[in-house]
């Protein structure tokens, strides 16, 4: 069994894990931008859907990248986010931002994180992700 990690001793951490860290929290970023712009404060769409690829072609992303950041920004509070990345860094997990993207599908938060949990902590690629995600809908 791993011992805790003390919290004030942040552990040291691969390149790409940091990378991975990193990147994101830079999409959940873009995924905000894209709901400032396009919600309102009460969460409905302030322009609509339509206005996503405008805003992916001002980005220099492609469509889906877009809808996705902004999927992933919509279904992780900032706390939440800060889990994720926690978790990334404490379980040495080389998560990334599909794994958020893939993690932000499931719309039940308790089951998320339980997931998220255990698939930093087994340090899960994304296609085992998936696997287990299809699993649990199957099982549903």
């Amino acid at each position: 069994m791993e011992e805790p990690i003390n919290q004030f001793d942040p552990p040291s951490i691969s390149r790409k894990t940091q990378k991975g860290a990193d990147a994101i929290r830079q999409r959940h970023a873009l995924g905000m931008a894209i709901n400032a712009v396009t919600k309102t404060p009460k969460g409905k769409c302030k322009y609509g859907l339509s206005s996503v690829p405008t805003f992916a072609r001002n980005d220099g992303s492609s469509d889906s990248y877009t809808y996705d950041s902004r999927q992933f920004a919509t279904a992780y509070t900032l706390k939440q986010l800060e889990k994720l990345i926690d978790q990334t860094i404490r379980y040495r997990a080389e998560m990334g931002p599909s794994h958020a993207i893939e993690l932000s599908r499931i719309k039940d938060r308790r089951i998320r994180g339980r997931l998220q949990t255990k698939a930093a902590r087994e340090r899960w690629s994304v296609d085992r992700l998936q696997q287990e995600i299809r699993d649990m809908k199957l099982g549903a």
